[in-house]
Order: structure tokens, then sequence, then C-alpha cells
């Protein structure tokens, strides 16, 4: 699936583009700067008190997971670096093969306003990062004004 960047820098707006096969745009860069094809994969939900995002990152180790709240909008990202290295030698011949790729991913999803970005609380198990995002109490926008 070919993900793409929509204006404005930001991947998401947290309710245009629902059903949420809409919320699958990403930005992940190879080691050479170019985009890749894919992004962090991400479910989000609604209850009445909260909004909870989950984000899949198999083979991330937590302390590579970073997530920052900038206003409304959330965003995580990793950078991961992985090597490969094999050497071994016959009959007076050494055989090298070192392999290394890097990727930084990062999705950014803008979040209503009555998200509670203040409060969230992450969690990370078993490749998969948890998000709950409690919603703020309603501010009332309608009351009675008195005229002297």
């Amino acid at each position: 699936m070919a993900m793409a960047l929509t204006h404005g820098g930001f991947d998401d707006d947290f309710f245009s583009g629902f059903p949420l096969s809409a919320l699958m745009h990403g930005n992940m860069r190879g080691s050479d700067g170019s985009a890749a094809n894919r992004g962090i994969p991400l479910d989000v939900k609604e209850t009445k008190n909260a909004f909870e995002v989950k984000a899949d990152l198999p083979g991330v180790e937590k302390k590579d997971i970073k997530v920052n709240v900038d206003g409304d909008v959330l965003t995580i990202s990793h950078e991961r670096a992985d090597k490969k290295e094999d050497k071994k030698e016959e009959n007076g011949v050494k055989y090298h093969r070192v392999e290394r790729s890097s990727a930084f991913v990062q999705r950014r999803v803008r979040l209503p306003e009555s998200a509670d970005m203040s409060k969230i609380k992450a969690a990370y198990n078993n490749g998969t990062l948890t998000l709950d995002i409690p919603k703020a109490e309603e501010k009332t926008r309608t009351h009675q004004i008195n005229v002297e």
C-alpha cells in the first residue's frame, strides 16, 4: 500500500477520512533518505471518556520509541539500525558480508480538541504501543448573559 503525506506536514487529521483505513498514512525513510512504502499501522478507538491509539511496532525496543505532543498533534516515531556481519575463511580466502540498514519511522495524528493531551498514558507490550488519551471535561460554550 503506497503512503502519502497530506498537506501541512501532517499525516492524519483525527476526524477526517474515517473509516480507519484512511488513518494508515505514514512517513518512513530509508537510510538513503528515500521514502519507503509503509508507515506505522494504527488503530484509533473512542469511548465516552477517552481515546485509545494502538500502534504496531514489532521488533522495536521500548527505548527507541518517542511519543511527542505539539498542540493537538500526537507524533509517534522510532529509529532503527540493523547490522549483520558474516565473516569466514576458506582455503586462504576471506569472505565478508556486511549489511546495514536504518530507518526513521514517524506517524502524526491530529487529535480533537476534546483530547486532554497533558494526561496521556503510554504502555509498550509485545510490539504494541498503547496510548490512553482521556477526554477533557466539556467546556460549556453556551450560557445566559444578563443585560443590565
